[in-house]
Order: structure tokens, then sequence, then C-alpha cells
């Protein structure tokens, strides 16, 4: 996976690809596998076991019952020097399960496949991520994926969250998941953490989210959990009596007045400058 994809693809003939593959056309193009390519780090999926899992079960339901012709894919044709190409742009997940199944004895010879309509750019493509997925919903990792390739596409964030059906806020969210560190994103594809919590995470602790998350799912893990929880992360309340006697406990012996040595034990516990608080006691009727 990648967060964009560094393509260019030149609109190439649609009747020509078909014709050099050897496609036969009824109600879609019927298309022999090996004339269907994948661009690398295209699929926005994170190769998690869960994934994995999803992808065998595709593949046996098409090594039982063949190939769903009910559910195309969907290409776009490209033109490479002499030759037309066609491009999978969606249903990566399917096309991965013919593959599982081809290995394990399926005889499949062509699969039916939509093409892209001229004029259609890459944001469209990437936005079909999401609006056209019939399949396995993407992991808010993955949304995050697809709303930076579409900041890259020159859209704003306003415009993704109109063509993807957000909203602005969540939009933002994700950007900020993109953003994150691959140790924050790692946590969040093994399910360590959800990506709300991260996004939180970061939002506090900027740069030393990654440090904070992982002692929380250290802590966690040494409790028998497995996944940090939005409770687990909220800090601990203090113990202001404690706090208060171990500060004086550690001060006894300083040379201090009353409200010297107070003043010096509300500023260890609520953290406002000894000055301020020194100003106080001197304003104060009692003084």
């Amino acid at each position: 996976m990648t967060d964009q994809a560094e393509i260019e693809l030149n609109p190439g003939n649609v009747k020509a690809a078909m014709r050099e593959a050897g496609a036969r056309s009824s109600d879609l193009w019927k298309v022999p596998r090996k004339n269907i390519r994948v661009l690398p780090g295209f699929n926005p999926r994170t190769e998690t076991p869960a994934y994995q899992a999803h992808i065998k079960w595709i593949g046996g339901s098409i090594l039982s019952n063949g190939y769903d012709q009910t559910e195309p894919l969907a290409g776009y044709v490209v033109r490479e020097g002499e030759e037309n190409f066609i491009y999978l742009t969606d249903g990566h997940s399917r096309l991965r399960g013919v593959d599982w199944a081809m290995e394990r004895g399926a005889a499949i010879e062509v699969l039916p496949v939509l093409v892209s309509p001229a004029g259609t750019s890459m944001a469209d493509i990437t936005v079909g991520f999401v609006t056209k997925n019939s399949g396995r919903p993407l992991t808010p990792l993955e949304k995050s994926t697809v709303c930076k390739r579409l900041i890259g596409y020159g859209l704003e964030e306003e415009q993704i969250a109109e063509r993807l059906g957000f909203t602005r806020s969540y939009v933002a969210s994700l950007l900020i998941l993109a953003g994150a560190s691959m140790a924050i994103k790692a946590m969040v594809a093994s399910n360590e953490i959800s990506a709300s919590n991260a996004i939180s995470a970061i939002r506090a602790h900027g740069a030393g989210a990654a440090a904070h998350l992982s002692g929380r799912i250290e802590e966690a893990k040494s409790k028998g959990k497995t996944k940090v929880t939005r409770k687990s992360l909220a800090p601990a309340p203090r113990d202001l009596v404690a706090e208060g006697v171990a500060w004086i406990e550690a001060n006894k012996e300083a040379d201090d007045s009353l409200d010297e040595k107070v003043a010096g034990l509300l500023s260890h516990l609520t953290g406002v400058p000894l000055a301020d608080i020194a100003a106080r006691f001197a304003e104060s009727p009692a003084a």
C-alpha cells in the first residue's frame, strides 16, 4: 500500500485493447485474466491477516461456484507504446480471489470487465474506491489513503468531503491519520488501537504520540488486553493528598514561612507559577 500512486495514465483505444486481448463483447467485455494488469500500490487496502482471510474466502467461493458474472471488474484502458492494456481500477479483492482459485485448479477463461469512459480522471477512479465499493468496506486507515491521494490530485478538503459523502471534519481527521508515522499506522492496522483513538493521541501529543501509544499498548498487554481503549488512554486521576504529603516531606527542611510553604505546595499541585500564588497571598485580606 502506498499513499500516492506515482503514475500517469494515457487514455488508450478501448476497442483496440479488446481486439488485442482477444476479448468478446456482449453486455460486458469478456477479458482473459492475462490481459488484466494491476498497478503496484494502487489498491489502498492494507495487507492485514483479516484482509488476507477475506481474499481466501472470495477465492474459496469462486473455486466452489465459479466467478459471479454479476460482479464485473472495472478497468482503465492504457496505451503503452503501440499496445493497449486494461489496468484494474476496481475489484482488486475479487481478482486476487480469482488468482487464488486458479492456483487451486479453477478453470476461468475470461472475466467480465467494465471499462472507464473517456474523460475519466485518476481522481474519479480514486473516489470510486469509496463510492463504488460494494464489497468489504474500506477501513478508516484505507480511507485516509484515499483522502491523501485526492489531496495529491489537487482536491480541497471540502471537495473530498462532497465527493466521498463524508463530513469535512471527518476528512480532516482522516488526513491527520494519513500523515501519521508508520509506527502509528502499524498500530491501527494491527487493531491494537482504533483509528479514532490514534487521531486523538496525535492531536494531544503531536510528535510524541507514537511513544505515548506504544507505552499504553504495552501497559494493556501486561494486563492481558489486546487493544487500547479510550478509557485506558485517559490520564489517571491525580491523588492530590498523596502528592501534597510527598511534597511536604520533600521540602520539610526548608526554612520557609507557613505562607511560603503553602504557596509552594499549591504551585506544585496546580501548576500555577509560584509568583502568582504568592501575589494572591499578598492580596488576601488575611495577609
